[in-house]
């Protein structure tokens, strides 16, 4: 190695390339001040509770003033309708309070399942936006994040069932006595499914992924398997089961599943 070759990027430490999933979890977010221009309730979205939503009847924006700059590198959006509408959304940001607006990224969804904004460098953001326009009609955001995303040590080796399609309903169906259908009512609609993990390294694991398992406890978080082949494939999930690592077969490498219960 000369003077002018670098030092490799070590392989045990991120970033890593986009075909490993990414999880935002801590939303510096928290803590904001909200203003929309048009509509009501812009603080619900930062609230764990996507029955309360930021609601707007047109094109329209949110904004939310940190209490100090914070490292952001994904934007996420969920519990929303904005597809339904037709909508397009952009997530902006500014430097400081009163900076200029600088577009982070744009997406036409295709559904209302979660969106991820997310970039390979992060940016220092004191205000983040999110913009909707193009479409008409009632629209509605019941949770948005923003912060550094959580990126997975490896990637899945042995397949993965994305979780925005794996949908699972209950249902209430009747049927008469001599045997005919007479009507089926959903009682509730979500995703399910699992990521499973191997050959973590016990420093990685320790260093990054404890202080998630941490938060999921209590706090829902946003899951992206592969952003390099499916950006669209993002779930807004949350835990619902104890999750313990095991070792597998040598000393120092781990293997752990999780669940994935979502929004539909």
């Amino acid at each position: 190695m000369s003077l002018f070759t670098p030092m490799a990027t070590d392989p045990e430490l991120p970033p890593y390339a986009l075909n490993h999933a990414r999880i935002l979890y801590d939303s510096a977010l928290v803590g904001s001040s909200s203003f929309s221009s048009a509509g009501s309730n812009p603080s619900f979205p930062l609230i764990p509770n996507t029955a309360q939503r930021w609601t707007t009847s047109a094109s329209a924006y949110v904004q939310y003033l940190m209490p100090s700059n914070a490292d952001v590198d994904t934007v996420c959006i969920g519990a929303h309708n904005l597809s339904t509408g037709n909508y397009t959304v952009t997530a902006y940001y500014r430097t400081t309070g009163g900076g200029a607006l600088i577009a982070f990224d744009t997406i036409t969804p295709a559904n209302n399942n979660a969106i991820m904004f997310h970039r390979d460098n992060s940016i220092s953001a004191r205000v983040i936006e999110i913009h909707i326009t193009s479409g008409s009609g009632a629209a509605f955001i019941g949770s948005i994040y923003a912060g550094i995303a959580l990126q997975m040590q490896r990637p899945f080796f042995s397949g993965h069932t994305p979780a925005v399609l794996a949908r699972q309903a209950d249902y209430y169906s009747s049927m008469s006595e001599s045997g005919n259908f007479i009507g089926v009512e959903v009682r509730r609609r979500a995703i399910e499914s699992q990521a499973s993990w191997a050959n973590l390294s016990d420093e990685w694991y320790r260093a990054y992924f404890v202080p998630f398992l941490d938060s999921a406890e209590l706090l829902p978080f946003y899951f992206a398997w592969n952003l390099l082949q499916y950006p669209n494939d993002v779930a807004y999930c949350k835990n619902i089961t104890n999750i313990s690592p095991s070792y597998s077969g040598t000393r120092d490498l781990m293997s752990v599943d999780i669940p994935l219960v979502g929004i539909a």
